[in-house]
């Protein structure tokens, strides 16, 4: 519900601004219709609430400037995320864990917003909201239930009853501000980031009579664990044109949180239509 007025709010603020850009006031070139086609990977790692989570994927979009101020855009990721789970169900019981996707899939869509541009200087913004269209499973590297009996290793025997299940979602809005040194760009973003994730912990019987047997509730330890990071970021960038079609981009982003730092990157080969 917030991207929906987020977006409408956007939209909302883009009339005066084409306006100003239909009457021949604004910066910008006229050629308004413009594609761009491209793949690439990126990365992120770092600590979300108290789980570290790492995820390494693959790219595929196509951004559309609509006139000369407005772009709209459209991802699609495959790629693996992993993380290290821990949780405390009740007292004496607990688990730690090292949980990772076999495939895990993402959809995205997003504005960009020229707000000034003047030779070769342009700053803009964005906001890209990305989510997984449907469930991951995640599979268990390692498991290892703590309880006031002792601590068990069942990583063979968790793969067998126990189901894991992950969904996510993320929204980044940035400014952008971007020089060009002739076939030579550079650019630095600012701005926030929200990633949210859920797991959902779900037993078969066996599992429930074993937690019956050492003295436990399974419904304590059949749920969901949600997570949540919002923080400020800072992503340099540097883009390279390779004649009058292809282009290759790569950038960092660095992000403090609490009393850790969260690390990403990617690189990004484009088709300019």
């Amino acid at each position: 519900m917030r991207t929906v007025v987020l977006f409408s709010l956007l939209l909302t603020l883009l009339g005066p601004i084409d306006a100003v850009a239909a009457d021949g006031k604004g910066d910008t070139d006229d050629d308004a219709l413009d594609l761009e086609i491209y793949s690439g990977v990126d990365f992120f790692i770092g600590e979300v609430a108290d789980l570290s989570v790492h995820r390494v994927r693959g790219i595929v979009g196509a951004e559309l400037k609509l006139t000369p101020r407005l772009s709209v855009l459209t991802e699609v990721y495959v790629g693996r995320s992993g993380l290290s789970y821990t949780d405390t169900w009740s007292e004496g019981l607990g688990i730690e864990a090292q949980l990772a996707t076999a495939v895990d899939v993402g959809l995205g869509a997003g504005l960009r917003l020229v707000l000034f541009q003047e030779g070769p200087l342009l700053l803009d913004t964005g906001l890209v909201f990305s989510t997984s269209p449907w469930v991951s499973d995640m599979g268990i590297a390692e498991a290892r239930l703590d309880t006031a009996q002792g601590n068990f290793y069942l990583t063979s025997y968790a793969r067998q009853h126990v189901q894991l299940n992950y969904t996510w979602n993320e929204i980044r809005a940035d400014l952008r501000c971007r020089y060009d040194w002739g076939p030579v760009t550079s650019a630095l973003r600012i701005g926030f980031e929200r990633f949210a994730g859920k797991i959902d912990l779900e037993l078969d019987s066996d599992s429930r009579e074993l937690l019956y047997d050492l003295g436990y509730d399974p419904r304590d330890v059949a749920r969901s664990r949600g997570f949540e990071r919002v923080a400020p970021f800072l992503g340099p960038e540097l883009g390279i044109r390779l004649g009058d079609l292809f282009s290759v981009s790569l950038g960092g982003t660095v992000a403090p949180l609490g009393d850790s730092w969260i690390f990403g990157g990617f690189l990004k080969l484009s088709l300019h239509l």
